[in-house]
């Protein structure tokens, strides 16, 4: 109904998780449209799959919902890196205005290193779940994108990524479960400003 709702004012777009009833394995297929029904029913809704890019006002906007992260910090220990507002890498790039509702901002720092790999899912499929490819892996960034998103992480986080020159080169942004924080995010697209924004109910958790 939520979704709905939003359809019926904007154009809105769903990602499959890794408790919906979908294709468990990497990349996840888009939620069918008999489980949305009302939403299905506005031409301004789009089921995607998991992950997603698409090209939204001129923008690139990559999306998944966190498995990639969230797996690969399994098997990494991000504890000994002091990390702080800015973080440099080897070829001289950066990822700066970095910001972490959580004291713990491994997600954020795991997010920003797939960007620089310039793979979304590096752990696939040797612990990550996902389809046998054959002449291509279809988790390799091949267009920078404009936008980086990655939900369920344990808290809002958000940075910007820079080219060695200085330039921006794409906004990350950390989402953590709306349903038990009511916190999302509102994005400008023209400047990649992003404002956090927190809603709560009865409904909420803490």
């Amino acid at each position: 109904a939520r979704l709905a709702r939003l359809a019926a004012l904007a154009p809105t777009a769903a990602l499959p998780g890794p408790r919906d009833p979908t294709s468990f394995a990497l990349p996840q297929q888009p939620l069918h449209p008999l489980l949305l029904p009302t939403a299905n029913r506005f031409s301004t809704f789009d089921a995607l799959p998991n992950p997603a890019e698409v090209e939204v006002a001129g923008k690139l906007v990559l999306a998944h919902a966190g498995q990639p992260v969230r797996n690969f910090l399994q098997y990494a220990d991000y504890s000994k890196d002091a990390r702080g507002d800015a973080r440099t890498f080897r070829d001289g790039g950066a990822c700066v205005e970095r910001h972490v509702d959580d004291a713990d901002d491994a997600f954020l720092a795991c997010l920003e290193d797939t960007l620089w790999w310039r793979h979304v899912a590096p752990t696939a499929p040797d612990t990550l779940p996902s389809y046998p490819f054959v002449d291509e892996d279809p988790f390799v960034v091949d267009d920078q994108p404009d936008v980086l998103v990655a939900g369920d992480a344990p808290a809002f986080g958000t940075s910007i990524a820079k080219r060695p020159d200085g330039s921006a080169a794409a906004r990350l942004v950390c989402l953590p479960s709306f349903a038990k924080t009511g916190v999302c995010a509102l994005l400008d697209l023209e400047t990649l400003e992003v404002e956090r924004l927190e809603f709560q109910d009865e409904t909420m958790k803490a």
